[in-house]
């Protein structure tokens, strides 16, 4: 966060502007005017793009989106070829279990990865360790370029904002201590699920209910 700007005309999005304020609450005084804790209320919640980086790696794929599934699944086209690609280290609430209705925050994901994926930037594939799951889907990491060093990976872009939670399956664990990070940003911040769903006993989302329906 050392390039960041120090005020609110910087950012496009509350998110991104509250996670550099986290990162030193004295040098980004500016972004809280009120000093009430939070930056940049005026602005839109949106998405906070990869505070760690300013380029894809090296090693991911272009690729391009050909549809969303859920929050933390999609579809896409990968050297030509139209592949189920599931998001490592985050997992977002189910929507598409024949057997149960939607979980809280399940609709919400999958419109806030719909929205992120529908901004214009590049999209790559970044494969860690396990190149498919058990149910034949890509295992990757998606990243989202937009230039001039703006990049988004999108699996820490979901946790960050409050619409999946950590889920690791190692060896795939590449950027575990990012997601780690955005995630546990996102319950301090309350944003999201974390907002108003009732989660499992481990705080993540099996089996997420709306406050009306916990027993």
């Amino acid at each position: 966060a050392g390039a960041q700007a120090v005020d609110c005309a910087g950012y496009d999005s509350q998110i991104w502007a509250q996670s550099v304020y986290e990162t030193d609450r004295t040098r980004y005084a500016g972004l809280d005017q009120d000093g009430n804790g939070l930056a940049c209320e005026e602005l839109p919640p949106g998405a906070a793009p990869a505070l760690w980086t300013d380029a894809v790696p090296d090693d991911a794929e272009p690729a391009q989106l050909v549809s969303v599934t859920d929050g933390d699944t999609i579809r896409a086209l990968v050297n030509g070829v139209e592949e189920p690609v599931r998001l490592i280290l985050v997992d977002t609430p189910e929507t598409r279990d024949p057997d149960d209705p939607p979980e809280c925050y399940g609709s919400e994901a999958t419109a806030f990865t719909t929205w992120l994926l529908s901004l214009g930037g590049d999209l790559y594939l970044e494969t860690d360790v396990t190149d498919r799951d058990r149910f034949g889907r890509l295992l990757r990491y998606a990243w989202l370029n937009f230039g001039d060093g703006e990049v988004y990976l999108v699996n820490e872009a979901i946790a960050r904002a409050g619409y999946g939670a950590l889920s690791t399956f190692p060896p795939d664990v590449e950027y575990v201590e990012q997601v780690r990070e955005a995630a546990a940003f996102a319950r301090e911040q309350g944003y999201g699920l974390w907002s108003g769903c009732v989660t499992d006993p481990a705080r993540d989302t099996n089996e997420l209910q709306a406050p009306e329906d916990a027993p």
